[in-house]
């Protein structure tokens, strides 16, 4: 499929790693079903608009029984979890399983930009579980932007926060704890 011109496939991708990382930051609880709506129609909605939807013969959401509160916060921390989990497998052994997942379950497809920059976008089709979701956003990501996942990833021992930085790669920690660490490393 062909992006709208000015949109570059790298736009797509650094909204695609935005958007999931957001989510990753939800992590203090205070998001509730607004919170998620607003992701799904904002950080999340942008990249995904792209290509068409595809029904897969999943009942639409609109036809299942609303979320509680509870499922919510467990939803989100599933979600959460996978999601760490992918980043930690590709800083720690370069497994990459999630983007062919991400390809091979149609969450993800090829575009092109108007520069002939070839690239993936993700698929927002109804009945995609939300890990689906943002896993389609990390595998558009790297897929386009992998030496970024083979060279600056991490993911900080300290708190789990995902880093794409070279020294937060060194140190395995996240900005706030390489900090740390280097005063403790000063004082010493």
């Amino acid at each position: 499929m062909q992006l709208p011109d000015g949109v570059a496939v790298t736009d797509v991708a650094a909204r695609c790693r935005g958007a999931v990382l957001m989510l990753l930051e939800s992590e203090d609880g205070s998001w509730g079903k607004q919170e998620l709506a607003q992701w799904l129609t904002g950080p999340y909605r942008w990249p995904a608009s792209f290509a068409k939807p595809r029904e897969i013969g999943i009942p639409p959401s609109s036809r299942r029984m609303p979320i509680p509160v509870d499922r919510l916060e467990e939803l989100l921390a599933e979600t959460r979890n996978e999601v760490q989990a992918a980043f930690a497998r590709v800083a720690e052994s370069t497994d990459i399983s999630f983007s062919y997942a991400a390809i091979h379950g149609g969450f993800i497809e090829r575009c092109q930009d108007d520069q002939g920059t070839k690239g993936w976008v993700p698929v927002d089709r109804q009945g995609m579980r939300l890990s689906e979701r943002a896993i389609s956003l990390i595998a558009v990501d790297y897929l386009v932007r992998p030496g970024d996942y083979l060279g600056l990833i991490s993911v900080c021992k300290e708190c789990s926060r995902v880093s794409f930085d070279a020294l937060c790669r060194v140190r395995q920690a996240c900005h706030r704890h390489r900090v740390s660490q280097g005063r403790i490393a000063i004082v010493k």
